[in-house]
């Protein structure tokens, strides 16, 4: 669950600001529940509001992804994607999350990406399409020649 709410530093403690009165009520909800099965106990994770990417930009991307895919001789887009998403990690710092079982690290899915974090694949994917001589269709610059081929 994620409540938005803007807090403000007072003597007694932080005075939080509500964007509406229906999620005063859910957190004030969960506030009572937590204080009766762990004691009051919880934990908060503060964090600036992120932007969420569009569904635009997501499209796009998945768009790319199976156009080099094809370039690469038929890999799918997932694929595509899991090996950029890879080497975002061990070159860009792409976010990464740690399994709560196993303890694994692994690349963080990028449904949960904030639109700054996302762009780091798309740079990832052109940079890796660059170097293997692939330009993708939105980047061609088109001199009249039919599929602008030399």
């Amino acid at each position: 669950m994620k409540i938005i709410a803007y807090g403000e530093p007072t003597e007694k403690g932080i005075l939080f600001h509500y964007p509406s009165k229906e999620s005063k009520d859910v957190f004030l909800a969960l506030y009572e529940v937590i204080k009766e099965k762990f004691k009051g106990y919880f934990e908060v994770q503060i964090e600036p509001p992120k932007k969420r990417r569009t569904i635009r930009e997501n499209k796009k991307y998945w768009a790319m992804c199976g156009e080099y895919g094809v370039f690469m001789g038929g890999m799918t887009k997932e694929e595509v994607h899991e090996g950029i998403k890879d080497r975002a990690v061990a070159e860009r710092g792409y976010p990464v999350e740690e399994n709560k079982i196993s303890h694994k690290v692994h690349a963080k899915s990028s449904a949960k990406l904030s639109t700054i974090e996302f762009n780091i694949l798309f740079e990832v994917l052109k940079q890796e399409a660059s170097e293997n001589g692939y330009v993708f269709k939105e980047d061609r610059v088109y001199d009249g020649r039919k599929n602008n081929k030399k």
